[in-house]
């Protein structure tokens, strides 16, 4: 994954934010991995050197006199989320596929529905676009943590790439949201219509 995709993902908030994941310092293990994303998903830093608060925005090549707008935040995984947003596997993991529908939300965002064990997931389809150049073993799973919406793990082999949060946004418009009750209503209906036509 290219640094400058999860720099483009990061712009659209001008927000940041390094997640350092610990290990045990007894077993020779202090640090283990480092994060980057903007709060609603995260990458993993593999094969970068450790970076801080003083030099992401460089790397990212983020001109001098635009960083001002940005927002940085350096924060320990122990201290942030529940530990298995930041693990490679969780019990809870379950294959799935994504859809290939895409709706519009505000601004334009583009949003995908995905099934998983515990109902739809919306996910904004440019947290995604780091990931196009990882190839045929990349694999979507649903990770429900304790007491929250399940989430979107993508992996290659055994290894998270990606962790997404859905999003809410096609839920805050009450005509959209009914627009879209009623599309859902008339594709079933038309197609329980065409199969019977076509047995």
């Amino acid at each position: 994954m290219k640094i400058k995709e999860i720099a483009k993902v990061c712009d659209g908030r001008k927000r940041v934010i390094l997640v350092n994941k610990f290990g045990n310092e007894e077993e020779g293990t202090p640090f283990v991995r480092q994060f980057a994303g903007d709060g609603a998903a995260f990458y993993p830093l593999d094969g970068m050197p450790t970076l801080d608060e003083e030099n992401i925005l460089t790397v990212f090549d983020v001109p001098k006199d635009k960083q001002a707008t940005w927002t940085v935040e350096e924060q320990d995984a122990a201290g942030l989320m529940q530990d298995c947003v930041w693990t490679d596997n969780h019990p809870s993991d379950t294959e799935i596929k994504r859809s290939g529908i895409t709706l519009c939300g505000y601004g334009g965002n583009e949003i995908e529905p995905i099934y998983t064990p515990w109902g739809l997931l919306f996910i904004a389809i440019k947290y995604l676009r780091p990931l196009k150049d990882a190839g045929w073993e990349l694999r979507y799973f649903a990770r429900k943590l304790e007491g929250a919406e399940p989430m979107l793990i993508a992996k290659l082999g055994m290894m998270a790439i990606a962790s997404v949060f859905g999003t809410n946004a096609l839920c805050h418009d009450k005509d959209r949201a009914e627009l879209l009750g009623d599309v859902g209503k008339t594709v079933v209906e038309r197609f329980k219509k065409w199969e019977e036509e076509n047995p």
